[in-house]
């Protein structure tokens, strides 16, 4: 897929530290060329009302995340993908607007049977 060629950072990430855990961000606006939130291998995320993800690329990355919660963001700008879930676990989406995109609002790419709750992703 197109995603596992990108430029792997974003504004806000674990590039080169993969095992963090218990990590919240919340109500801050974020702004980037590339990716907005790239996770790789971490546990315990929650990202929730943001008031504006705005990145060209990727605003939510997540990889081999586990028990995480995605609620309440707005993704403004034109990108290609709004929200990318690759091998993440236990996880939930809650009431995230994605306004443009190009090729896939929420993406979700599972190689497990483990579930994700979705409440309400608003696609315009």
């Amino acid at each position: 897929m197109v995603y596992d060629e990108m430029f792997q950072i974003g504004a806000v990430g674990n590039y080169g530290f993969p095992g963090l855990s218990n990590i919240e961000i919340n109500n801050c606006s974020i702004k980037s060329m590339y990716n907005g939130f790239f996770f790789i291998n971490v546990d315990n995320l929650i990202i929730y009302e943001m008031d504006g993800i705005d990145a060209t690329i990727m605003p939510i990355y997540l990889e081999m995340v586990n028990d995480y919660y995605i609620g309440y963001n707005e993704i403004k700008q034109r990108n290609d993908y709004g929200i990318v879930l690759k091998d993440c676990d236990f996880g939930f989406l809650d009431y995230n607007a994605v306004y443009e995109k190009v090729f896939s609002g929420v993406l979700i790419d599972m190689n497990n049977d483990d579930p994700i709750s979705t409440q309400v992703i608003e696609l315009i």
